[in-house]
C-alpha cells in the first residue's frame, strides 16, 4: 500500500534541506521545466510539486511565469506531514572537516612572489591538499627571484570547476587583460569557490568587478598567517552566501 505514496519521501526530502539546498532545487526544476516548450506539460509538473511542498511549487511556477498556479494533481495517497526533517539527507549539513584530498588550482604570472606560493604549498600540504600550478606557459613560470617554477597547466586549458579552491597570484602581469584569466575567477566566483588573491591580482580582481572584504571566502593572501587562514576556511569547499547575488 505504501507504494501508492509518491510525495511523502520527496517531502521529506525537501524539508531536509538547507534554504541554500531548496534554492539548488528550485533552480534545477526551473531549468529543467524552461527547456519544456510545452507550457501544458510544464504546468502538469507544477501540479505534482504542490503535492510535495507549496512554497516550492510557488517558487517555480513563479520562475516559469505560469499565469495561473494550477491545482494539486490527484494524489492515490495524502501526502504525511508527520515525517520531520533529517540532517541525514542534507549534503550541507555534513559538510567536510578538511582539505584533504582536494586540489587547489593556482594562477600565477613571470614575476609572481615565490613566498608567498611556498607558504601556500606549505599550508595546502598540511592539509593533505594538492596545488596544480597554472600559468601562460606550460614550459616554467619565473618568480620575482627568476626561480622558474614548474607549470601543470597553460592559462585557458585548466577552467576553475576542475579545481575545489583557487588562488590568484599573478606577478609582473596582472592578467587583468587575458581572457581565459578572467574566465576562471569570475566562473570560481560564480560558483562560490574560496579564492585566495595577491596585491597584483588587484587589477583583475577590479576589471571583474568583484567586491573584497565583505565576501568573507574571498581573501587577500599577504603573508604565511593570511595563506594559513585561507587554507583553513577551504575545508568548506563553497562560501553558499554568496549565491543571493546570482539570485538563482
Amino acid at each position: 500500500d505504501s507504494f501508492a505514496d509518491h510525495y511523502s519521501q520527496p517531502r521529506q526530502f525537501y524539508i531536509s534541506q538547507t534554504v541554500c539546498e531548496q534554492g539548488h532545487i528550485v533552480a534545477a526544476l526551473v531549468f529543467e521545466l524552461s527547456k519544456c516548450a510545452e507550457p501544458g506539460i510544464r504546468a502538469r509538473i507544477v501540479a505534482h510539486l504542490r503535492n510535495i511542498d507549496e512554497d516550492m511549487a510557488a517558487l517555480v511556477a513563479d520562475r516559469l511565469g505560469l499565469a495561473d498556479m494550477p491545482a494539486p494533481a490527484p494524489s492515490a495517497r495524502p501526502t504525511r506531514t508527520d515525517l520531520k526533517p533529517s540532517l541525514a539527507l542534507s549534503i550541507q549539513s555534513n559538510p567536510p572537516d578538511s582539505f584533504k584530498g582536494r586540489v587547489m588550482g593556482v594562477m600565477l604570472s613571470d614575476g609572481f612572489d615565490g613566498s608567498l606560493l611556498a607558504a601556500l604549498e606549505k599550508a595546502v600540504a598540511k592539509a593533505g591538499g594538492l596545488i596544480k600550478i597554472i600559468a601562460p606557459r606550460v614550459g616554467g613560470v619565473p618568480c620575482s627571484k627568476n626561480n622558474l617554477h614548474a607549470v601543470h597547466e597553460k592559462i585557458g586549458s585548466a577552467p576553475s570547476v576542475l579545481f575545489d579552491a583557487v588562488a590568484i597570484l599573478p606577478g609582473d602581469d596582472s592578467l587583468a587583460t587575458t581572457p581565459a584569466a578572467l574566465a576562471f575567477l569570475t566562473e570560481a566566483y560564480q560558483h562560490c569557490k574560496f579564492i585566495g588573491w595577491s596585491e597584483g591580482a588587484s587589477a583583475l580582481v577590479a576589471v571583474c568587478g568583484l567586491p573584497g572584504a565583505e565576501d568573507k571566502a574571498f581573501c587577500a593572501l599577504t603573508d604565511t598567517g593570511s595563506v594559513e587562514a585561507f587554507v583553513n576556511g577551504c575545508k568548506a569547499l563553497r562560501h553558499w552566501p554568496r549565491e543571493v547575488q546570482f539570485h538563482i
